[in-house]
Parts: C-alpha cells; sequence; structure tokens
C-alpha cells in the first residue's frame, strides 16, 4: 500500500472543521478531568465531598448540555450519519486498515447511540455521562490518525513560502521563441503545482480540519536585454524545486524523448525529486512524466537555436554538446529541426 493512499484514506475522514462532533470531543475532553475530580471527592465518603462532588459534575456536563442545546438533533444527526458513511467507504476501500479504524468507527456508534439517548432524556445529566466515554475514545483515535498524517506528510526545512529563483535565457531574438518559452515556464508550474496538489497534504492537527494547501508559483519581475531575458520567479518552496527539475529536464535535452528509452530518461530527474518528496502515487508520478514529454515535444521549436543558453540560478543546465546522443536506439529516429544538439560528423 502506497503512502498516498493510507493519506488519502484517512482524508476522507476528516471532521466538519467546527461541527458538532469535533466541538462534542473538545468539551468531553475538557469535562473529563472534572469529572474525576468529582470521583474523587465522592470516594472520600465526606457531606462536603459529596455536595463538592455533585456540584463539580453538573458543572463538567454543563457544558455538554449547552452544546446539544444549541444544536438541532437532525444537524447532529446529519453530521454522524455521513461521518459513519465515511467510515464505511474507507473500510471497504482499504481493507488492509481494518484493525487501524475499526476503534474510531466503533467510538463513533457508540457516540451516536449516546446522542440518541441524551436527547430522548431531553439532555438530563444521567444520560449526558454517556457521551463521555465515546467522545473521549473517538479524540483519541483522530489524534492519531492526526499523528498518521503527520508522519506521512513530507517535510522540507527549507520548503516554506517566499522562497525565489531565477531562470535566465540568452539568445532569444525572435518574439515567437520568448512567447513559447514563457509558456513553457507557465504549464510547468501549474504541472507542478497539481502533482503536489494531488500528492501532498497540509494538517491542522488542532482540529484535523484541511486547509488548502497553497502550491502557487509566481513571476516576481522579468529583466529584458534582448537578447537576454532573466524571469525571477516566487513561491511555495517545494512548488518550485520541482518545477525547476521539471524545467531542467525538458531543456537539458530534446532528444531524450523520441523513443521509448529515452521518455523515460526525460523525466528521471523530475520523478526522482518527487519521490523525495513523499509522491509515490504512480498516478501522479506518471502525470508528471507525461507534462515534462508533452512540453518537450510542444516547446521543440523553441529550441531551433543550439547558441541559446539557459541558467538557472546562474548554473547553464542546456545540454549543447553530443553527450546525450547515446539515448538514441537508433540513428534514423533523430529529428530534424530540434537543433539542441549538433549532427554527428559523418
Amino acid at each position: 500500500m502506497y503512502k498516498s493512499e493510507i493519506r488519502r484514506t484517512l482524508m476522507q475522514l476528516t471532521l466538519v472543521s467546527g461541527g458538532a462532533i469535533e466541538n462534542l470531543i473538545h468539551r468531553a475532553q475538557l469535562a473529563e478531568p472534572k469529572i474525576h475530580s468529582a470521583l474523587v471527592d465522592l470516594a472520600s465518603a465526606t457531606d462536603p465531598g459529596m455536595r463538592k462532588a455533585v456540584s463539580t459534575a453538573q458543572n463538567a456536563l454543563g457544558t455538554l448540555n449547552e452544546l446539544l442545546a444549541s444544536i438541532a438533533p437532525s444537524a447532529i444527526y446529519a453530521e454522524l450519519h455521513d461521518l459513519n458513511r465515511k467510515f464505511d467507504l474507507a473500510l471497504s476501500d482499504q481493507p488492509a486498515l481494518e484493525q487501524f479504524l475499526r476503534p474510531g468507527r466503533q467510538a463513533l456508534g457508540t457516540l451516536g447511540g449516546a446522542v440518541d439517548v441524551a436527547f430522548q432524556q431531553t439532555r438530563q445529566m444521567p444520560a449526558l455521562v454517556g457521551l463521555l466515554g465515546p467522545s473521549i475514545a473517538l479524540g483519541a483515535c483522530y489524534a492519531h490518525y492526526v499523528g498518521v498524517l503527520e508522519a506521512l506528510t513530507p517535510t522540507e526545512d527549507s520548503g516554506g513560502e517566499g522562497e525565489s529563483v531565477s531562470i535566465e535565457i540568452d539568445g532569444i531574438e525572435r518574439l515567437e521563441a520568448f512567447a513559447a518559452y514563457t509558456g513553457l515556464l507557465s504549464f510547468l508550474a501549474s504541472e507542478a503545482r497539481r502533482a503536489l496538489s494531488e500528492g501532498d497534504i497540509e494538517i491542522d492537527s488542532d482540529s484535523f480540519a484541511t486547509p488548502t494547501p497553497t502550491h502557487d508559483i509566481w513571476i516576481e519581475s522579468v529583466d529584458s536585454g534582448s537578447p537576454r531575458i532573466e524571469f525571477k520567479l516566487g513561491g511555495d518552496g517545494k512548488s518550485l524545486r520541482l518545477f525547476l527539475n521539471m524545467f531542467r529536464d525538458v531543456v537539458r535535452s530534446v532528444y531524450r524523448s523520441v523513443t521509448t528509452h529515452g521518455q523515460a530518461l526525460q523525466a528521471l530527474e523530475t520523478l526522482a525529486y518527487a519521490k523525495e518528496l513523499g509522491i509515490q502515487d504512480p498516478a501522479v508520478l506518471k502525470q508528471l512524466e507525461r507534462a515534462v514529454g508533452t512540453a518537450t515535444g510542444k516547446y521543440a521549436d523553441t529550441f531551433e537555436d543550439p547558441s541559446v543558453v539557459v541558467s538557472v540560478e546562474g548554473q547553464v543546465v542546456r545540454d549543447t554538446s553530443t553527450l546525450a546522443l547515446p539515448v538514441l536506439e537508433d540513428t534514423s529516429e533523430r529529428p530534424k529541426n530540434f537543433g539542441v544538439l549538433p549532427p554527428p560528423n559523418p
């Protein structure tokens, strides 16, 4: 089972942020130490201790009563039904996670029964006691789910927002070439963002809510002094690095996209880095490989002039030597007008 599959399964179980079940868990967790204190006072078997225990317990359970009074029964039943459905679907789709998910599903079922009793008995204090155990148990399961998600979520020390990179293209004289390079950058940025959005997750460990991840890449500036153009790009660190790996794979040698073997090599750096980020879903990796291949073919005409030099952060990445020629399995397959590599000597 891939890590991405486990992440997706757990994300299906996300609680409604600020919803009835999340609030019920939170209030039960706050009430637990008060109930424990009441039991200690009750065990003292003294009149003052008994009175204090009753007061403490009523105070603790009162917060649960206030919550249930503020929520329409239909609303909490709808949440319970939807979460039950999500658990059943997750257990059906991933039977290998049965032992991991079953305690949460059982706690949820018990909680549903306790909510029924609480409403049937008009939220009387004895009926509210039954909410504590399953709410706390469900909260413990979700704390475990969050811990697993955090462990499976790739992180990078330098992957925060506000990073920037520069790409310099020297030797562009035609407007068509400028437009093609700009389109290339836009296409690869979009594909990098999509891959990370599908293969990565941001976790809010306090509520198990799932804010929409941001993997944007934007233009900070374009410095043009024809025939040299420098793009300064900013954005999320992981997005930028995945984007740059894709860009290097595309411009390093267009010849690599010609053969089946070459297609695998074309996206080699991209796929290696994607796996370092924790992206293991075969569909996402295949989409990245296709994106590199599509970009290579679609923008091949951009590389007609072998004098164009492409640099990333001051380092030349465009391969204009004959080192890439052995990738071809048959010299008859060599394209006529790519122009990245000089034709071999007869």
